[in-house]
């Protein structure tokens, strides 16, 4: 995941570029879900599931579960 810096939040006036911006995290949300399920996946294959890194991913894909559970709830995804 990359997390471009920038000089503080948008303008709510430049409506194209705030609507560009939640698209990019949205889409950039949904990838790094994906990605951490084959990273599971391949875990789970290889047994093991008591691994550190493996509760590390299934914490990290929990949160973002929820992040776009939350965006469905409100209908923006």
């Amino acid at each position: 995941m990359s997390i471009t810096p920038s000089a503080g939040p948008i303008p709510m006036e430049d409506g194209p570029a705030r609507l560009e911006a939640y698209e990019s995290m949205t889409r950039q949300i949904q990838a790094e879900y994906q990605d951490i399920a084959r990273k599971l996946e391949d875990l789970r294959n290889q047994n093991k599931t008591s691994s550190a890194r493996f509760r590390e991913l299934l914490g990290q894909k929990l949160m973002l579960s929820n992040e776009l559970a939350r965006l469905k709830a409100w209908r923006l995804l």
